[in-house]
């Protein structure tokens, strides 16, 4: 069933159901065949599975769940999918991310958006207190940032360090997003820096 999973072949996990495979078996790492589903985009695969009783909610070794792997890989249709059908979209891995963290990581505004639409915590902290925000400020996920602030990020969350997502953005030298948050309250210029430096040190906002 895995493989199968992995290829989306919807016509071998019928036979296999028929025969009476177990739709919550897990391979070597605990995932079941809707983790691999959800995160190779399988939408009509996910949907066989779920209406066989699939757990939507399972977790993996690390505590991923399917929405999990939807959300980092950016399939909106299965991440809308597992919603529909009951996934916590607030559940959180062994580090403490969400699927939002997941999303924000690797830029998936449009899932960013659906899952906070459903409830998800945009201020939700993961392992050292960082925020999705903080996350998408790293990355220069300008897009992703503006729809977390649209849905009331904190912008000035401070993580472990002590940095805003301001901060992190100037380190990172990503302007656009240092420019977004200053526009929307990022205000902490001054504030304590891991290696004493402050933002402005790297850029200034537009006059």
């Amino acid at each position: 069933m895995h493989f199968a999973a992995f290829m989306g072949y919807i016509e071998a996990a019928n036979a296999l159901i028929q025969d009476d495979a177990d739709v919550n078996a897990v391979d070597k790492l605990e995932r079941t065949a809707l983790h691999i589903a959800a995160g190779e985009g399988h939408v009509e695969f996910a949907k066989v599975l779920i209406e066989n009783r699939a757990d939507v909610n399972a977790v993996q070794k690390r505590k991923w769940t399917a929405l999990h792997y939807a959300a980092r890989n950016g399939h909106v249709d299965v991440t809308k999918v597992l919603i529909e059908n009951d996934a916590d979209v607030n559940a959180e891995t062994t580090g403490k991310r969400t699927a939002l963290h997941k999303a924000a990581h690797n830029g998936h505004a449009d899932v960013a958006k659906v899952l906070l639409e459903n409830g998800a915590d945009v201020n939700a902290v993961q392992k050292y207190k960082y925020t999705a925000l903080h996350i998408a400020a790293e990355k220069g996920h300008v897009d992703v940032v503006k729809v977390l602030i649209e849905n009331g990020a904190e912008v000035n969350a401070v993580d472990n360090e002590k940095e805003t997502a301001l901060h992190i953005a100037a380190e990172e030298g990503h302007v656009d997003v240092a420019k977004v948050l200053i526009e929307n309250g990022g205000y902490d210029l001054g504030g304590i820096y891991r290696n004493g430096t402050p933002p402005y040190f790297y850029i200034q906002p537009a006059s």
